[in-house]
This record gives structure tokens, sequence and C-alpha cells, in this order.
């Protein structure tokens, strides 16, 4: 490996005072010149020195190395294995500290979670006893962890959310925790469309936790923005089904607010990790109000004739 010495010219003037040579690569002022066997390496490193000569080229002694097994160049390491590296680069991070305080341990998952988008994705996945007992470390932490329902609160928040199979939900108050509920989706609910799914999430929530929320003020937390919009415009310009959806939130004071799904990570993780259970008792109510349900025409004339028969 060599670099060019004397006055400064463009890379592309120096890739065409050596053009043609084989085995030479040329970065910036850094020629490398590489060889198979020590005679291939021998023989390329003569034309480039004739080349060199020819054109009035000079190298800079003190920066060049000749016949070694192993060369540094910007900021890689190349040798018979192939290319790396450079560990210069990496000990910052070879060497890292380990975390001794919460602040530290926070600054280096921040730090991780930024890096992993430049990870190798083409691994499969696979889910060994390791990480299992490390899941179950983590449920533990989080159940022991409870908050008690306060019930001094003036306003609870339901927070709910609704994947292609399952429905998630957490109720807090006073910004902390204190229950989690998911469920599968029956095979006629996953045949709802988005708005619909969204609001019968809302329905399960408001059900589930009935005895947390009757009485009380709550606000529902979605990630589906047209469904903040529609409930709170007219009953009855909403959409039959979207109606008859309606008139189970309806004993509740509930305002509605959207959040980004990824403000929402926990209620995306219950209707997404969802239990295998079905709420029996609410999916055979949906299914005789709801889809049960037809639209048929009904003539005013009759009801009114009756009316003015029987008016006393």
């Amino acid at each position: 490996m060599g670099q060019l010495d004397g006055a400064r010219r463009a890379p592309a003037e120096d890739k065409e005072i050596f053009q043609g040579l084989k085995g030479l690569k040329i970065l910036v002022d850094g020629l490398l010149i590489y060889g198979a066997t020590r005679e291939e390496h021998n023989r390329r490193l003569t034309d480039v020195l004739e080349r060199a000569r020819q054109k009035g080229v000079k190298f800079n002694r003190s920066k060049c190395q000749i016949a070694v097994q192993s060369v540094r160049y910007f900021g890689h390491i190349i040798d018979n294995a192939g290319i790396k590296p450079d560990p210069e680069k990496l000990r910052a991070i070879n060497e890292m500290l380990t975390p001794k305080l919460k602040e530290e341990l926070q600054t280096l998952l921040g730090m991780l979670n930024f890096l992993s988008r430049d990870l190798i994705k083409a691994n499969e996945f696979e889910w060994k006893e390791l990480h299992t007992t490390c899941l179950n470390q983590l449920k533990e932490s989080i159940v022991t962890n409870l908050a008690f329902f306060d019930s001094s609160s003036p306003t609870l928040e339901l927070e709910v959310d609704a994947s292609k199979h399952g429905l998630g939900a957490q109720i807090s108050a006073n910004g902390k925790i204190f229950a989690y509920a998911s469920r599968l989706q029956s095979k006629y609910e996953q045949n709802y469309s988005q708005l619909e799914t969204e609001l019968f999430a809302i329905v399960y929530g408001c059900r589930h936790y009935h005895h947390y929320l009757y009485g009380r003020k709550v606000q529902v937390i979605t990630d589906h923005r047209p469904l903040e919009s529609i409930l709170i415009k007219s009953f009855h310009t909403a959409p039959p089904r979207i109606q008859r959806l309606m008139i189970y939130i309806e004993p509740y004071d509930l305002t509605f607010k959207y959040r980004a799904g990824t403000e929402i990570p926990v209620a995306d993780a219950l209707s997404r990790l969802h239990l295998p259970d079905i709420d029996e008792e609410l999916h055979k109510e949906i299914e005789i109000f709801v889809h049960s349900s037809v639209e048929f025409d009904l003539y005013w004339t009759k009801p009114k004739s009756y009316s003015k028969q029987y008016t006393l």
C-alpha cells in the first residue's frame, strides 16, 4: 500500500494515470496493490512503480507498506480472510462501560434501539427457552407492580385498540394502569370494517370494565381518528351497524381522544398478542343484536291511522 506525494490532484486524475493496471485500488490518494501470491503481488507492484516513473508520480516513503499480510485501509482491515472494520473504530463500543445507574441503562437502551435499524434482518426468527424465561420475568415485573384502583380519581382513562384478530384494553387512574384485558374476535367480528372493529374495541372495554366505568367520567383513547369524529356527530347520521354498536356505550359518560398507535403501545400489544378466549356473553349479544338486525321499509301511513283510531 502507498500514498501519493507531491502536488494535489483530483482522484480521477490518479485513476487515469494508473488505468489498466491489474490488482490496484485507488481511494482518494491511497493506492492498494494486492495479489494472490507473492509473485503476483511483486509483478503488480513493479507495474505500478514503472507507470509512476513514466508519469512522474512520487510516493510518500513514510506512508508506504510493502508485502504485508494485513493492511489498514480507510477504516477497514484487509487480509487474506477478507475485509472487516478497523477495531479502533469499534473500541468505544466494545469497551463501553457497564451501566451502573438507571439513567445509564436508559441511555444504552436508547442507543441500541436507534442502531437496531442497521442490524442484519436476514436471520430467521427463533424463539428459545431463554427468551421464554426472560419474557416470564418481565411479565412478573409488570403484574407485581400493578396499581390499585384509585376511586378518588375524577376521570378514568380507557385505552383500547383492535388488530385483525384481537382486541386489547387497559384502564388507568391518575396515569397508573390497574387492569389489562384482551380477547379473540369471533369469525363474524373479524369481518367488520376497520371503523366497526375499532368501535367494537370500545364496546368491549366498556363492558369488560363496567363495574369501574359506570357512573364515572371516562376518557377513551383510540388510535383511529375517523372514530373520534363519528362519535361526536349525531347518532342518526351514523351507518346502521355503527348505530347499533353505539347503543352499547350510550349508558357511559365517555369523551374520546385520538392518539397515534405508537403512543398506545400497551393496548396495541394486547390486541395483537391477545388471549385465545372469546367473551361468549358479549359475543352472543352482538350476534343477535348487530348481525341479525336487517333494514326494512316502514310505511308511516298505517301507524298514523292506528294512532288516530286508538287516541283517547
